[in-house]
């Protein structure tokens, strides 16, 4: 089940520059449809890498809460000390 997660998860994430490439080759770079449509996998792609963390440290705690929390601390002590 966790590794189902991460996969569904990870493969909800669009391929960005093959999109592009896509739109490029259609010659729709500079109509509203083709700025749309990028848009849109651009804003998909970040929401989804914002889903992968938690479903990645989720599958590696094993579903356990106590795990989860750790590595949720440890994420956040490491970026309180690279934080500038």
């Amino acid at each position: 089940m966790a590794s189902a997660w991460l996969t569904a998860t990870a493969f909800s994430i669009t391929a960005l520059p093959i999109l592009g490439r896509i739109i490029i080759e259609f010659d729709m770079a500079k109509t509203r449809l083709g700025v749309i449509a990028i848009s849109a996998a651009a804003i998909n792609d970040v929401i989804g890498r914002i889903l992968l963390a938690p479903v990645t440290t989720l599958t590696t705690a094993n579903f356990q809460a106590g795990g989860f929390s750790l590595q949720v601390v440890l994420v956040a002590g490491f970026f309180s000390l690279s934080w500038e």
